[in-house]
């Protein structure tokens, strides 16, 4: 059974996924987790600290789940995009939540600092990934070479986090898949 602070980290995670940052309070997740409020604040005294610490274990969380696939597939560039793309789509089970950092970007302006610094953290970690593995995919002749691998691995992260963002919008978790489906299909014949 998971401790106390990772079941706030748990709830406030959920909850800024489904509904976003500003609108959670340490009310709705002492609701959710059984819990006094002042539990909340012994482990997080404030909004900003719950806030980072969730999107950094959010991070690296998905930052292991992609070291952890290109340590078993190396240089399967398919291999690890679908990996990478199992990711997002790994939200169709609950379409009302999104990518935490998805849905904190939309909130960027209002966003604490320590909160914008592991956001910025994460889409950095992604567009890394995503370039090198596009880089091995030119090397090895998977993914046409006329485009800069930092500009596809933009792309890819862009579309993948807009298309969760419209499915949710829109009730269809379609978007997600067709979006793969373009993203594979347009790198495979740039």
């Amino acid at each position: 059974m998971p401790n106390t602070q990772d079941q706030i980290l748990d709830s406030a995670e959920r909850l800024i996924q489904s509904q976003g940052y500003s609108a959670i309070s340490y009310q709705d997740i002492s609701n959710q987790v059984g819990i006094r409020k002042a539990s909340i604040h012994y482990y997080f005294p404030s909004k900003e600290d719950l806030a980072a610490a969730v999107v950094k274990r959010y991070r690296l969380k998905l930052k292991e789940i992609m070291d952890a696939s290109m340590k078993t597939r190396k240089s399967d560039t398919w291999g690890l995009l679908d990996d990478y793309f199992a990711i997002y789509l790994s939200f169709e089970s609950e379409p009302e939540r999104i990518c935490l950092c998805g849905a904190l970007a939309g909130e960027y302006p209002v966003l604490p600092k320590k909160a914008q610094t592991e956001v910025d953290g994460f889409f950095y970690d992604h567009q890394v990934w995503i370039r090198h593995v596009i880089e091995m995919g030119q090397e090895n002749e998977m993914i046409a070479d006329d485009q800069k691998a930092d500009y596809l691995a933009g792309w890819v992260l862009s579309t993948l986090q807009g298309a969760l963002i419209v499915g949710r919008a829109t009730e269809s978790f379609d978007r997600v898949h067709e979006a793969q489906d373009m993203l594979r299909r347009a790198l495979k014949r740039l």
